[in-house]
């Protein structure tokens, strides 16, 4: 395949801009946004999350501000800019400082990667090899620009780092804070001229002197620069991409348009600017999907993102470090987050730090869409956005991750979930309903018990009659558990799907069959009860034709009631039967009822 359609191979890793020109790789070309991104200002402020492109963006302007726009010929800036180079850059990356948590240490790396980054950029700085306090370095570093006298460019790559990493260690960081201050203080009012300032990062933190005063722009919402990190759906579709599309629809026996439809849910959903329109895909993860086209082999739709820099196991450190609430587990798993233009641009305190923020900020979540009720607003600080789950890859990584936020299993390395997470989802490919509610009400065991004392605590005082229908919370809660333990990349799960007369509780897709569940809460385990709630269920679905909108309606469909007890919190009984359509009206077929064994 490589060698028949002469794939360039992809850029993985690739975040040098000259090993990205020297044609051995390939890439799309941004630099017409350059423009754009100089009009906004000349000391600017960029976050993106984590293998969006910072980086290679830095590598970028290191080359234009080096060698100017001769360097650049044949590019599509060519003839928009001229820039005749020259100017001293100053690159420097603060990623994996401070990851031990000795202050001393963080200035001691501080100062040999600065006295390094002005060493590149052509100044003497031999004699300030070993210093290691920052305050004498920057009286060195200050003489010798000056002396130059050449103005200065800054690009200043994760910057806020060292604080992410530390966010939960106070005391660390506010050690580490001193000198973050002391260092953008300086930066700030350098003796000579700058040229320009770049500072990429993730996190907006005020507890430096980055943010002080006015000087320093952040662009991060801009839509003008919306699309100049990630590939966007004009560049997935344009000519570059067309081998790739075709070579990857012939390996995995798929069209080129259902392959970018693919792509689009797994690697698409990015949306960083305030008008929410400049959707753009990871980089990363594309590139890593078609690097298996390059070599010939079947590509494979899996979570590149997510399990790249330790993407997992952040989350999972920050859902230890933030505690949910129920109601806020079924938010998060319902893509039912909205949040405020200000707690998306402004800066914050690490302390007050949300894990709401870490979510959108950090590439988890995304914007989808303006909420109805501010869309109008004519000044964008009073927007607020509605923010889901980005996409594919981060949902197969996200559920599992707040599953096992949900339940305690007692092994440490979570194989136990694991196991009992692929053993439900086995059940349901399988059309196995008893199996599926046997391992369901396993999990269901190791639910937090604080999670549902929370939602219990609700119905306390007040007694439910026989056949009186429960509060819908606790119902709501074993939705959303019954959605986190199905939901994976072969299963498509909805919840809450509605036709002109009702909501089906959840829909779960399969390669060969659509499932629709119905959940009903049990306040006795009678006979009497249990007939009642699974009866009601059926009729509900029969009298208002749940399911009338299927996913797939080309697939067969399959209706199951489950009847939850809250005294024993297990599923006690399912039924499980089909719709035939006749001159009458829907009628039940193929109805089986079971008692769940305990």
């Amino acid at each position: 395949m490589a060698e028949e359609t002469m794939l360039i191979k992809m850029p993985v890793g690739v975040s040098r801009w000259s090993d990205l020109r020297s044609g051995r790789y390939f890439f799309v070309d941004k630099t017409a946004l350059l423009p754009k991104l100089f009009n906004m200002g000349d000391q600017l402020f960029l976050t993106r999350p984590r293998r969006m492109g910072k980086t290679l963006l830095c590598s970028m302007l290191k080359e234009w501000f080096t060698n100017g726009s001769k360097s650049f010929s044949g590019m599509a800036i060519d003839g928009k800019l001229q820039e005749e180079g020259g100017y001293p850059v100053i690159n420097l990356s603060f990623f994996s400082m401070g990851e031990s948590g000795d202050a001393a240490e963080f200035e001691s790396d501080l100062c040999a990667r600065l006295t390094d980054a002005y060493s590149v950029a052509g100044f003497q700085v031999s004699d300030c090899d070993g210093i290691n306090s920052f305050k004498r370095l920057y009286r060195r570093l200050n003489k010798v620009a000056i002396e130059r006298g050449k103005p200065l460019v800054f690009l200043i790559d994760e910057w806020d780092y060292p604080l992410s990493f530390n966010i939960k260690r106070p005391q660390v960081c506010a050690a580490l804070q001193q000198v973050m201050r002391n260092f953008y203080g300086w930066l700030r009012m350098q003796p000579c001229s700058v040229r320009f300032i770049l500072i990429t990062g993730i996190m907006r933190y005020r507890e430096t002197s980055l943010f002080t005063g006015q000087d320093i722009i952040d662009i991060s919402m801009e839509p003008v620069v919306a699309d100049l990190l990630g590939y966007t759906q004009a560049d997935l579709t344009g000519k570059q991409f067309v081998p790739y599309i075709k070579g990857a629809a012939k390996l995995l026996g798929m069209t080129p348009s259902a392959v970018l439809d693919k792509l689009e849910r797994y690697y698409g959903g990015f949306y960083f600017d305030k008008d929410a329109i400049g959707k753009v895909y990871c980089p990363f993860a594309v590139n890593r999907f078609f690097s298996a086209v390059v070599r010939g082999s079947e590509p494979k739709f899996e979570s590149y993102w997510m399990k790249s820099s330790g993407a997992k196991y952040a989350l999972a450190s920050y859902l230890h470090d933030y505690p949910l609430s129920s109601q806020m587990i079924m938010e998060l798993s319902d893509q039912r987050l909205e949040m405020s233009n200000d707690s998306l641009r402004a800066g914050y305190l690490l302390q007050d730090v949300t894990f709401e923020q870490i979510l959108v900020i950090g590439g988890y979540f995304s914007i989808k869409a303006i909420t109805a009720d501010t869309i109008k607003a004519k000044v964008s600080s009073n927007r607020n956005y509605r923010c889901g789950i980005t996409n594919q890859d981060v949902r197969n990584v996200f559920f599992p991750v707040l599953m096992s936020y949900l339940v305690s299993f007692k092994n440490a390395d979570g194989s136990a979930l694991s196991t009992a997470l692929g053993q439900v989802k086995s059940a349901l490919r399988q059309g196995d309903i008893a199996q599926l509610c046997l391992i369901f009400n396993k999990i269901l065991g190791y639910v937090r018990d604080d999670l549902f004392k929370e939602l219990e605590s609700q119905d306390q005082g007040e007694k439910q009659a026989l056949y009186q229908v429960p509060k819908p919370d606790l119902e709501a809660f074993y939705r959303t558990v019954l959605k986190l333990a199905l939901s994976s990349s072969s299963i498509i799960i909805k919840d809450e799907v509605a036709n002109n007369l009702w909501r089906s509780d959840l829909e779960a897709t399969t390669e060969d069959q659509v499932y629709i569940f119905a959940l009903k809460r049990l306040g006795s385990i009678t006979k009497a009860s249990i007939d009642k709630r699974l009866d009601d269920g059926e009729k509900q679905i029969l009298e208002r034709m749940s399911g009338n909108n299927p996913p797939q309606p080309e697939l067969p469909q399959t209706m199951v009631v489950v009847a939850i007890s809250d005294t024993y919190r297990r599923i006690c009984a399912w039924c499980r039967f089909k719709l035939q359509r006749t001159a009458q009206g829907l009628v039940v077929v193929e109805r089986h009822k079971e008692l769940v064994a305990y």
